[in-house]
């Protein structure tokens, strides 16, 4: 027994050699170089020699309980697994005998092999270490929210009717309360894309699902413009499922180094701004939907005269073809990693405008111009004859545009803090202005949907 601390010594000498494996066979190693000794955070000596004195001198003594306590961590047959820090359980436990040593005194190592039992120096038993990493339900649950949007907008509509059927005011609950559920979905993907410890496939599946109500109508337009026989849920539920598949298993290397964005966030912003005057009418023109259809159609009238004429026109689309690009290249390169709220919100809301702002050029240009040969005025929008409430295809227009309102003037907020924060402005409040103008978005957006539903001011 006397001779076991010495080994022991000698045993711990060798396991602090930088480079090492962490394992030391059964072998003699009292041949193997000194290295720095175990830091002392009680201010004790830090020389080994003189911590090693003590174990023999007054640790050790007639109780012998500080050798069990470091021996304990030495089988079998002198072969220990390091941790991820490099050090052996072996040099914890002498750290930790001598750390009752100097707190209770020599005395305290009559109980020490009772303590040592413990939890808290135990070795794990982590039974998920032995069949591998438990899966991370997390991960999936922007997708299986996604999957179950079309089936809780088919939900709505079942309680609603038709135009024909007056629903009861239970009926009227029912289906707002399912309504709001499917609000929910982006809202959690958004949530879920925030989490510091999700994996890049992880947060851009999470990315996705924020577009949920956005891709789903790009779904439908383009299964109608193919004719596709095959329902528009069953290929939805596919389409997620595998997106869901490829998050979980593509790979997701650490790169070296990563291409700056600076200039191209630069130029993404400087577009933005020029479009904002798009923006700002095309919202308002929305927003004489309260008076009615026929002062929307006059408005809109104005408007056209520049933004549907041969130069106009072409200049629109080549500047949103290029804010969708630039948008998905910037949500490409951060979604790579954490981001704090306003970043990930920012690229949240951006990666929904491209999907939105794609689909709806194609719905415009392709779908309705081409394809049915109809003007897209106010009765397009709103889906006319049946509108957006009483159709089981038209209700997804309807998150489809609020979120698409929202998004646009948020994003604008995002973008107009980074701007202000970088020009010096105090960060908290940018913060406020921030959550002003998102604010401001909802009841915008509440606005114009309200109008397009049919409810007037005058």
């Amino acid at each position: 027994m006397r001779n076991a601390p010495r080994r022991v010594r000698d045993w711990t000498r060798a396991q602090r050699v930088e480079g090492g494996d962490g394992a030391v066979e059964g072998r003699d190693v009292a041949d193997v170089r000194l290295q720095p000794s175990v830091t002392n955070p009680r201010g004790a000596p830090d020389s080994w020699q003189s911590l090693s004195g003590r174990l023999d001198r007054s640790l050790i003594g007639d109780q012998g309980a500080a050798l069990a306590l470091v021996a304990a961590y030495l089988r079998p047959a002198g072969t220990v697994e390091a941790d991820e820090s490099g050090r052996t359980l072996g040099i914890l436990a002498v750290t930790a005998a001598e750390a009752i040593y100097l707190e209770l005194g020599p005395g305290s190592f009559l109980i020490a092999p009772m303590w040592f039992k413990m939890d808290a120096f135990a070795e794990p038993r982590d039974g998920s270490a032995a069949i591998g990493p438990r899966f991370d339900y997390l991960a999936v649950a922007p997708a299986a929210a996604a999957i179950c949007y079309p089936f809780l907008l088919k939900a709505f509509h079942a309680v609603v009717g038709t135009q024909a059927a007056t629903p009861s005011p239970l009926a009227i609950v029912g289906a707002t309360l399912i309504l709001a559920v499917a609000f929910v979905v982006p809202f959690l993907a958004l949530a879920l894309a925030c989490r510091p410890d999700a994996d890049p496939g992880t947060r851009r599946l999470a990315y996705a699902g924020v577009a949920t109500p956005t891709l789903y109508v790009f779904l439908g337009v383009v299964q109608t413009l193919i004719r596709s026989p095959v329902a528009d849920e069953l290929v939805w539920c596919v389409l997620w499922l595998a997106i869901a598949i490829w998050s979980q298993t593509a790979r997701n290397p650490v790169a070296a180094t990563r291409p700056t964005v600076e200039r191209w966030r630069i130029v993404h912003g400087v577009t933005a701004a020029v479009l904002c005057l798009y923006v700002a009418f095309h919202l308002a023109n929305h927003l004489f939907g309260l008076i009615g259809p026929d002062a929307h159609a006059a408005v809109m009238k104005i408007g056209r005269v520049v933004y549907r004429s041969g130069v106009g026109e072409p200049l629109l689309v080549a500047a949103m073809l290029f804010q969708i690009g630039t948008g998905l290249f910037l949500a490409r390169h951060w979604s790579a990693a954490p981001q704090d709220f306003h970043r990930t919100f920012q690229v949240a809301s951006g990666a929904y405008l491209s999907l939105y702002i794609l689909g709806h050029m194609n719905s415009v240009f392709i779908y309705a111009r081409s394809f049915l040969g109809i003007p897209t005025d106010w009765n397009f929008a709103i889906g006319a004859p049946t509108e957006l409430i009483h159709d089981a295809w038209n209700i997804r227009l309807l998150p489809h545009y609020a979120l698409g309102v929202f998004f646009v003037l948020s994003h604008l907020a995002s973008g107009l803090r980074v701007v202000l924060i970088a020009h010096g402005v105090d960060r908290r409040a940018a913060n406020r202005l921030w959550g002003a103008g998102v604010a401001t978005s909802a009841v915008i957006s509440a606005a114009i949907i309200a109008g397009m539903c049919g409810v007037r001011i005058s």
